[in-house]
């Protein structure tokens, strides 16, 4: 008996299923699976006939039109906040540097920067 056929017979959803199931530790065995293997396929591939997955965006359609960046609007930072995180990217830089000179020269590392 599938899933589905329980959760039909009980008059639960699925989603209530596969909760309790889990809540309950219980699994399918591998028995079940390779005896049911076609009929899952089958039903699988029949229900992604019936509603295709075409991804998450449509081709064209944007998520949230209205904070899409247009030529000319104004940084979404202050002038504060865009030196801070320039001042933060110098700060990694110069600490990614150092620690490629101390990987180069044999040197113990002194950060855990994973470095190629």
């Amino acid at each position: 008996m599938l899933n589905s056929d329980v959760a039909l017979e009980l008059g639960v959803s699925m989603s209530t299923m596969h909760r309790k199931a889990r809540e309950l530790g219980l699994r399918k065995c591998n028995e079940f699976n390779d005896i049911n293997a076609y009929a899952i396929r089958r039903r699988s591939s029949i229900a992604q006939r019936c509603k295709p997955n075409s991804g998450w965006f449509k081709k064209g359609v944007h998520a949230c039109p209205e904070k899409e960046f247009v030529k000319g609007h104004p940084p979404l930072t202050g002038e504060k906040e865009t030196a801070r995180l320039r001042k933060m990217s110098e700060t990694r830089r110069r600490l990614i540097d150092s620690e490629r000179v101390r990987m180069k020269y044999g040197l113990p590392r002194q950060t855990r920067i994973k470095l190629k």
